[in-house]
């Protein structure tokens, strides 16, 4: 039987969801029955206490158009979010089924935005559609005397691997790590920069620095995930003026902004001349 004929019959249904969370190369694969489902080359587990969402909104407000899902507390995926997120998106995408058919349509796609854990027994899943990523401001870049690119990217290019330090983690507390080869780098060198490190399925986790001294970078959500002896790649932040950009990155041609903008507004209403 197709699926388009068991949706549209009177009582040969029988309805499933199916949900899939990507990250990179990895897949965490879940459905709503009470067995396994084989599925598009991919085992969908069925889980004790199950899971379920409360439907696909479609009123054109991508907030109200969020999909939340109840699931158990300890289900798999779900612990990536326990202390700080991970780095990258995580996508998202459910289909509908029928367990008596082999083909499925894709009802929702977007990617997790929060996990929460509103009782001891269940966690709850908040996802975004994927129209929220057109949903933001157009320009903006304005005019100001710092530079309005984030460093590294297109814009920016600055060849961040031209720049990586890789370091071995000595000790860490918490908030913060040591490492002695900082030490070679004058203070702030890498504040507003971040760290890497590997992890599963080939993806890096990502922490930015808030602040670098001597041997010491303080990070933006802490350690969580960082192992003694361990080995991070560290880049250097950039504080975005134009002395900086040009004497540690050698970058002035594409700065992103006008270093000697006088210092009053031109647009305040009174006459320049």
């Amino acid at each position: 039987m197709t699926f388009h004929n068991a949706e549209t019959s009177i009582a040969n249904g029988k309805p499933v969801r199916l949900y899939e969370f990507k990250r990179g190369v990895m897949r965490w694969l879940y459905n709503s029955s009470d067995r396994d489902i084989l599925f598009n080359n991919g085992i969908y587990k069925t889980l004790v206490g199950g899971i379920i969402d409360e439907g696909v909104k479609r009123t054109g407000d991508v907030t109200a158009d969020r999909m939340h899902i109840t699931a158990p507390a300890d289900l798999d995926f779900a612990q990536l979010y326990r202390a700080v997120p991970p780095a990258d998106e995580i996508e998202l995408i459910i289909y509908d089924y029928h367990s008596n058919t082999t083909g499925a349509v894709i009802a929702w796609c977007g990617f997790v935005e929060m996990v929460g854990w509103p009782s001891l027994e269940k966690c709850k899943i908040s996802a975004q559609t994927l129209l929220a990523t057109l949903d933001v401001p157009g320009l903006r870049l304005t005019w100001e005397r710092n530079c309005g690119a984030a460093l590294y990217d297109h814009r920016c290019k600055v060849n961040r691997d031209a720049h990586r330090v890789e370091v071995t983690v000595l000790s860490l507390d918490g908030s913060s790590v040591q490492s002695g080869a900082l030490q070679a780098y004058g203070d702030n060198w890498f504040t507003g920069g971040f760290v890497e490190w590997p992890v599963s399925g080939g993806n890096y986790e990502l922490r930015a620095i808030v602040s670098h001294l001597a041997t010491n970078l303080v990070l933006m959500g802490g350690t969580a995930g960082i192992k003694n002896g361990q080995t991070l790649r560290v880049y250097p932040g950039c504080s975005r003026t134009i002395h900086v950009c040009h004497a540690k990155f050698g970058n002035k041609d594409n700065f992103r902004a006008d270093p000697n903008l006088m210092g009053r507004n031109i647009f305040d209403g009174n006459p320049v001349f």
